[in-house]
């Protein structure tokens, strides 16, 4: 992949170095935090990082934070703010990137915002929507689309106007869902009833096609967007997250379909900001945290080292990362089995590309709905240009991330008249503080795992999307999560 448009090379740019002999390593920080989060604001956006220089020895040493916060994703940004709130002003946010964020990430190209990463709300996200409120960001809509091209199964592309197509979508989709309810009355709460559900987890979206003996050409209308979702084949999807996701939406079509409908004026950023400033905790850039020790013993208190053999203490730690990266870090006095498998079976989808694409051509606005296995899963048209305009594509599995392969496979969705002039591409799964994009558990983890995962570990509670019980795979379910750790941390630290 060309180094202009990666992801993990931008975010790998610049780390930070530092003795650790006797000079106030909190005073460096502390500039190195504040350099940082103007980074975060503006300049990081471009892959731009800053190294600061160490403070003069024989300055008193500060007293260490009283809680550590692993991760500037929105679980760790709502962990670090439900804090200030509970009365913590001592705590300390360690971040691997040159920016916040996490998993979002608000970018520019031809002079419009784009995100990157997570983009969109669902309107009954409670935890955003106050958010929203709280901080006066207002909500944005896509604009309507002017038609459909959905894949047959033969291969073949065919257009739609919009209200058949969604109409033929929203008949299939409750096809697929149906009788979610009866096994997951509360999608809030997918353990309410562990015994309903136990008897579907094991399901993979192959096993409900089979199940409901849908056709090919019926496959062909939504396979894209449901293995999409899930990063996976449908031989590898799990059917109930994806039917929590159906019933987080309202179980019905039209709430499906608005699980991507609202974004941030300001861009994900704005919020990821607000949140920052609301929480006021001093911040740190460019720590990638690689072990975690708590010894457990009175009177001891965890430390967390660097890769750079930067160490930090404190009464307890907030771990907000991703499930899929827990393997990078060292746990010294290990962590139970049920992490030990998420780790590596993965809670983030392994296969998540999202493109953003300056393609010349007709303006209107064509919604790409593909067949599962495709190059491009979907397309989504975004923003008007004066010669064109600005899409997003979702890749498949088998996608070079390059120019000529992307104008390739435009062109021959769209047609010969589409150019692709320029773009910007995010590969989760291939960052090294993602390893994957958002959360979506795999067949048979969430009675297996889910429980656990949501307990602390001595001093250590863990936090991210895929730890929800709710939105699980959303900005909203990160933030469930933050503040569930937060308050696990609090009670660790002996101070709440």
């Amino acid at each position: 992949m060309d180094a202009q448009h990666s992801d993990a090379q931008l975010d790998q740019d610049g780390t930070t170095e530092a003795a650790t002999g006797g000079w106030n390593r909190r005073g460096f920080l502390k500039r190195a935090g504040a350099v940082g989060a103007m980074a975060a604001a503006g300049m990081a956006m471009s892959g731009t990082t800053t190294t600061a220089s160490a403070a003069p020895s024989g300055t008193p040493v500060e007293p260490d934070p009283d809680i550590l916060v692993i991760g500037a994703g929105f679980a760790g940004l709502a962990a670090a703010r439900h804090l200030r709130g509970m009365g913590f002003d001592n705590v300390q946010i360690l971040e691997a990137r040159g920016r916040i964020g996490g998993r979002t990430w608000t970018d520019t190209l031809q002079g419009q915002q784009i995100e990157l990463g997570a983009g969109w709300f669902h309107p009954s996200q409670s935890n955003i929507q106050s958010s929203l409120r709280k901080y006066g960001i207002g909500i944005v809509y896509d604009d309507p689309m002017d038609a459909v091209l959905a894949q047959q199964a033969d291969g073949s592309y065919r257009q739609y106007d919009v209200g058949t197509a969604f109409e033929t979508l929203g008949g299939l989709y409750t096809k697929f869902f149906e009788g979610t309810q009866t096994f997951l009355p509360n999608a809030l709460n997918p353990l309410q009833a562990k015994d309903l559900i136990a008897a579907q987890d094991g399901y993979t979206v192959a096993d409900r096609y089979a199940k409901l003996g849908m056709t090919a050409e019926e496959k062909a209308w939504i396979g894209g967007t449901l293995s999409g979702y899930a990063g996976l084949p449908s031989s590898g999807a799990s059917w109930t997250s994806l039917a929590q996701w159906w019933g987080l939406g309202g179980y019905d079509a039209n709430g499906w379909f608005n699980l991507t409908s609202q974004k941030p004026a300001t861009g994900m950023i704005g919020l990821a900001q607000a949140m920052l400033n609301d929480a006021k905790h001093e911040i740190s850039y460019n720590q990638n945290i690689v072990r975690i020790s708590d010894p457990a013993a009175a009177g001891s208190q965890v430390s967390v080292t660097t890769a750079q053999n930067i160490v930090y203490r404190a009464k307890a730690v907030v771990c907000a990362v991703p499930t899929n990266v827990w393997n990078n870090i060292t746990f010294t006095y290990g962590i139970p089995q049920a992490f030990k498998d998420a780790a590596t079976e993965g809670l983030g989808v392994p296969h998540a590309v999202k493109i953003w694409m300056y393609v010349r051509g007709p303006q209107t606005r064509t919604l790409v709905q593909s067949a599962e296995g495709s190059k491009f899963e979907s397309m989504v048209p975004m923003h008007k240009l004066p010669d064109g305009q600005l899409m997003i594509a979702f890749g498949g599995a088998g996608l070079s991330l390059d120019k000529a392969s992307l104008n390739a496979e435009t062109k021959r969705i769209l047609g010969s008249a589409y150019e692709v002039v320029d773009f910007k591409v995010a590969d989760w799964g291939h960052d090294p503080y993602a390893r994957g994009g958002w959360s979506l558990r795999r067949p048979n983890q969430l009675l297996r795992q889910l429980p656990a995962l949501q307990q602390p570990v001595g001093r250590i509670a863990f936090a991210n999307d895929g730890l929800a019980s709710g939105w699980n795979g959303f900005i909203e379910g990160a933030i469930e999560s933050g503040i569930n750790a937060a308050i696990k941390a609090a009670e660790a630290s002996g101070m709440a």
